[in-house]
């Protein structure tokens, strides 16, 4: 009845208080099963560490017999004598005959460096023989060493040969051909070649399984145990007369099973001992009767068992009236709370949770009420900062009184606005977006992570506010103004700096590629409008230049139109343009089409439309050009490389720039081709020697730059030069440089760097490198010298003897 009683109460904390009684009744008696365990443990680890110790040895030995059987084998199948063999189909050439005598003597060397081998075999699938250490063996003679060697048929042995990409261990079982039947391992691995999954030639070590029994024998460590080895097939070698593995022998069982444990074999308790080769995947195991060690167990089990009875008799008792005393102030507790907000305990609750419930339920309501708080607070403060940037107040007095109301503080006079772009979200896992063409949904985590990131610097002398406008995360620096209208200069472009590299380098961990908008610092609150809209204009700018710096400020993008192009310089500029094309310096023409267009249409051109418009001018001035030297291009080669289309589907400047470029050496080619076609080696010599005497000053000509001009290949310019000159073509330029340089240093004073520069070198250190090489001394010294040299001319007989 009590017990009934107790069931149905199973939940109430008297139950609980009840278990834990229990449990420290318990802890004596487990104290005593302990002494028991650790008693029977005793005896049972000094034989195992005995028996392990053993078969630890054991697998030692023989894993490193595998290891070395495995070097063996991989010498051999990265062998070049294997590897030249593995792939030959027809009959054998003298060299094939002779490199297979030096295989067999290395197989045969290596048979005798390890006692353990008792075969080595090779077999070559596309020529269809075997190789031993002792003879080559051919098809037809297949079935007396397989068998003899591998107990079994052909067919059996060549499944085996062709099957497998990676290296097996088989234990097999070979008849000697008078009924006695023995162990043999062998170790098949692939010589790896052009296919993997299919290798055409494999090395096959055949092991000792006499030897391998012997040591079996030998790590035993009483008669009645048994040592075995057993692979995955279940085929096994082992140390006594066993001649099928028991079920808790078997492989499968092996590697679910402990490292030890305990089982019946043969009407006897025996001990399992196994451990798994690091070689391969080969299972050692020991069986061990236990008899030896469990003969004095029985005296101390009976002693424990009546320890335990007595312990549960008079402890029950006890705990059983403890727990129900203490648990009356608990369940008076719960009624009192359970009236009190018109709740009840059920019969079967506990009383803990129930008023952990109660607890829970009264401050969910409570964060759940502030956290709505939260958000309406937020939302309106993010809605006021973004009419704020829009210009949407009527007057500075409301915008006075919602800064009070939302906790905002200008301590400032001055406001600068930065926008957060996102240019890249292709490589971001994180987040679950649509993709609509060109328009990317859902970025909202992404927003919220910029925002968290700055919302609070306390540590920064400038306060700062963000919300997101327009889908886009914008950010209102507030910046103190000296009396003379200027910013502080040792915060505002610090902050602004930290906040964009400390954003940008936080989204690139997670894959987003992010770019920061500044605008210029105005004053006052009726300036944010201004600086948003300026901060807007930069990343139209940057949408529409391709515009790859991570944070672009106004001033900088458009300073240009503050100074203000004069139509006169861009006119020079296409002047130059041309001249550049009817003087054939297609380089100097290709530097100026680039400067046109990043710095005067780029910086000037509110549009893309008007800057493909722009461009096709400057293909009209390039083909006018052309047409003054009298180089007609033919409209088949515009019609295959489809100017037209290529420009207009430009999206942005650097296509446009990238487009106008291949147009460009396009041109340059064909002219060069139509001009240099007819020109002998000889004249194109002396077109290349005048041409670097020409231009051995610019630092940008190379070997490819003059065979653009000479229209002659490198190697045959270079093969032409050395054997008119005697020398290479940059010895020749370089030679020419040197000359002139020592000149500058013979009748001038100027100065390394200037000369450097004057004589073609990119800086002073290219420049003296070259000089050494070619005078062996420096520039430096070579001055001194020549000073030297004057001084001596120039000075008087009686000097000279001083």
């Amino acid at each position: 009845m009590l017990l009934k009683e107790l069931m149905k109460k199973r939940n109430k904390v008297f139950i609980s208080w009840l278990r834990s009684y229990v449990i420290v009744l318990v802890i004596p008696l487990i104290i005593g099963s302990l002494l028991y365990v650790q008693s029977i443990k005793i005896i049972d680890e000094e034989v195992n560490k005995v028996h392990q110790a053993s078969l630890g040895q054991m697998k030692t030995l023989l894993d490193s017999s595998l290891v070395e059987i495995e070097r063996i084998s991989s010498a051999l199948s990265l062998d070049n004598r294997v590897r030249g063999l593995m792939y030959k189909k027809t009959g054998l050439t003298p060299d094939h005959v002779y490199s297979l005598y030096e295989l067999q003597k290395y197989m045969s060397y290596l048979k005798l460096s390890n006692s353990n081998i008792e075969g080595i075999y090779i077999y070559f699938r596309d020529s269809d023989y075997i190789l031993s250490d002792f003879k080559r063996v051919t098809s037809d003679d297949y079935d007396d060493i397989i068998r003899s060697e591998f107990g079994m048929d052909t067919a059996q042995w060549l499944e085996m040969m062709h099957s497998g990409v990676t290296d097996d261990y088989r234990i097999i079982k070979v008849d000697d051909g008078n009924g006695q039947i023995s162990s043999k391992v062998v170790y098949i691995r692939p010589v790896p070649g052009i296919d993997f999954k299919s290798p055409s030639a494999k090395v096959a070590i055949l092991m000792d399984g006499a030897k391998l029994e012997s040591v079996l024998r030998n790590a035993q460590w009483t008669p009645s145990a048994t040592i075995a080895i057993i692979d995955e097939k279940n085929e096994f070698i082992c140390s006594g007369s066993m001649e099928n593995l028991p079920d808790f022998m078997l492989y499968s069982s092996l590697g679910s099973a402990h490292a030890i444990f305990k089982e019946q074999y043969n009407g006897k308790k025996v001990v399992v001992t196994h451990v798994r080769s690091t070689v391969n995947n080969w299972e050692y195991a020991s069986i061990m009767p236990t008899e030896i060690f469990m003969e004095k167990v029985e005296y101390i089990k009976l002693m424990i068992a009546v320890y335990i009875l007595v312990c549960l008799l008079f402890g029950f008792i006890i705990v059983f009236y403890l727990a129900r005393r203490n648990y009356k102030p608990l369940k008076n507790l719960t009624q009192v709370i359970g009236y009190s907000d018109h709740q009840y305990v059920d019969a079967n609750d506990n009383e803990f949770v129930f008023l952990e419930k109660a607890m829970l339920e009264l401050i969910k309501e409570k964060d759940s009420l502030k956290d709505k708080l939260t958000q309406q607070k937020d939302a309106m403060r993010n809605n006021f900062f973004a009419n704020l940037m829009r210009g949407r107040f009527s007057d500075e007095l409301s915008v006075l009184d919602s800064c009070e109301l939302y906790d905002v503080k200008f301590s400032g006079e001055g406001f600068l606005v930065m926008i957060f772009q996102i240019d890249k979200i292709d490589n971001y896992n994180g987040m679950i977006y649509k993709n609509y063409g060109d328009k990317f949904e859902d970025v909202d985590i992404i927003n919220s992570m910029i925002k968290y990131v700055n919302e609070e610097l306390e540590e920064e002398k400038l306060p700062i506010y963000l919300a997101e406008v327009d889908g886009r995360m914008c950010c209102l620096v507030n910046i103190n103004l000296n009396h003379d209208g200027n910013k502080e200069p040792h915060t505002a472009r610090d902050v602004v700096e930290k906040i964009a590299l400390r954003t940008i380098k936080l989204l690139e961990m997670l894959g987003l590629t992010v770019s920061v908008a500044v605008s210029r610092i105005h004053p006052e609150i009726k300036g944010i409008a201004k600086a948003y809209s300026e901060a807007m204009d930069v990343i139209e700018y940057k949408l529409l230049a391709d515009d790859i710096n991570p944070i672009i400020y106004y001033d900088e993008v458009f300073r240009l139109r503050k100074l203000g192009l004069e139509e006169s310089i861009i006119f020079n500029k296409e002047r130059q343009f041309a001249n550049c094309i009817i003087n054939k310096d297609f380089n100097g023409a290709e530097e100026i089409l680039n400067d046109i267009i990043v710095n005067d249409i780029l910086k000037t051109t509110p549009s893309l439309q008007i800057v493909k418009c722009r461009v096709f001018g400057l293909l009209n001035i390039m083909m006018n050009a052309l047409g003054e030297i009298r180089i007609k291009m033919n409209a088949k080669m515009f019609d295959d490389f489809d100017i037209v289309r290529r420009l207009t589907d430009c999206k942005s400047i650097s296509e446009i720039q990238k487009q106008i470029n291949d147009i460009f050496q396009m041109l340059s080619k064909e002219y060069y081709k139509k001009v240099d076609m007819n020109l002998s080696l000889n004249e194109k010599y002396d077109k290349i020697v005048k041409y670097v005497k020409e231009n051995y000053n610019d630092p940008n000509i190379s070997v490819s730059n003059i065979s653009v001009v000479s229209g002659i290949s490198i190697s045959s310019m270079s093969r032409l030069f050395k054997k008119n000159m005697g020398m290479g073509l940059l010895d020749y330029i370089h030679k020419l440089r040197i000359d002139k340089a020592k000149e500058l240093i013979k009748s001038t004073n100027m100065n390394l760097k200037d000369i450097a520069k004057k004589v073609g070198y990119y800086n002073d250190v290219a420049f003296i490198r070259a000089f050494k090489r070619y005078e062996g001394v420096t520039p430096g010294k070579f001055r001194d010298m020549e000073l030297n040299e004057v001084g001596k001319k120039n000075a008087k007989p009686d000097e000279i003897k001083k």
